[in-house]
């Protein structure tokens, strides 16, 4: 089995369902996020959710892809059918936050090819609008 997955399974708050295609991690209201995504960093293990609330030119939702860049940092990047925004640097209380709100991430893998980068306000901006999908 995965190294990652059997990980999550260890800590208290998380279920890995395998019965689909990939396997998602489930996240429970007392689950540790914050110490999931330390021990995805020291892996350099990004994930993938999706938003359904992301307002999308084109099909609902976004695809979004956090990968760990440093410590205390993320590279997102999000995309749906015809669009693609990537290279923003998020701060990982950002992800925190959406993860957990989000409840479920899918399609663990190692760490892949790196993203243009944006710029910092441009990155502020981002992790603006990804707090603000959730906080109502």
């Amino acid at each position: 089995m995965d190294p990652f997955l059997d990980m999550a399974r260890s800590l208290e708050g998380f279920a890995v369902e395998t019965g689909g295609w990939r396997p998602v991690l489930r996240i429970g209201p007392h689950a540790d996020v914050g110490r999931l995504l330390r021990e995805a960093r020291e892996a350099g293990i990004g994930f993938h959710i999706f938003e359904p609330e992301w307002p999308s030119i084109s099909d609902p939702g976004a695809y979004i892809t956090y990968r760990p860049v440093d410590v205390g940092t993320w590279s997102v990047s999000l995309g749906n059918h015809g669009w693609h925004w990537a290279g923003y640097r998020v701060p990982e209380n950002v992800v925190e936050a959406h993860v957990r709100a989000i409840g479920a991430v899918d399609v663990l893998e190692p760490r892949a090819r790196r993203e243009p980068e944006q710029s910092p306000e441009q990155s502020a901006e981002m992790a603006r609008r990804l707090l603000a999908l959730r906080s109502g």
